[in-house]
């Protein structure tokens, strides 16, 4: 099983959160990690493994470095890969919507000009046996 770590291991998460906040600054966070982060703590994910039935857990933790051609691709490819943040983004009226996609572009840019373009972010891999 495959569970992106928690928020400050994951630069593409943080320009994510950024951003929305940046937008609607009132917009509460959730005090609990959403489902596709909730196992983000390494322990508890090797944990749950075990309860789910598996014995002899093993939990590594990789680096993911994504690369892309352009910000607005990023922007189109991600923004429906949590639940937790489409519903976010989907609660934004068109205005908003559109400052939060510009946001997340505009911070790419920011951060490596004319590309190449690439975000990293953390991921605990857990294998078990049955």
């Amino acid at each position: 099983m495959v569970n992106w770590c928690s928020l400050e291991h994951s630069e593409f998460l943080k320009l994510f959160v950024g951003a929305i906040m940046a937008v609607d600054p009132n917009m509460p966070l959730p005090k609990t990690p959403p489902p596709g982060l909730s196992l983000g703590d390494p322990e508890l994910f090797k944990t749950e493994m075990m309860t789910g039935g598996f014995d002899r857990v093993n939990l590594f933790t990789v680096r993911h470095i994504w690369t892309f051609s352009d910000p607005e691709f990023a922007y189109d490819s991600t923004v429906g890969i949590l639940p937790a943040f489409t519903q976010r983004i989907e609660a934004l009226d068109r205005e908003k919507r559109e400052a939060f996609r510009l946001a997340i572009i505009n911070a790419i840019r920011q951060r490596q000009g004319d590309g190449p373009y690439g975000l990293e972010g953390q991921a605990h891999i857990a294998v078990g046996k049955k």
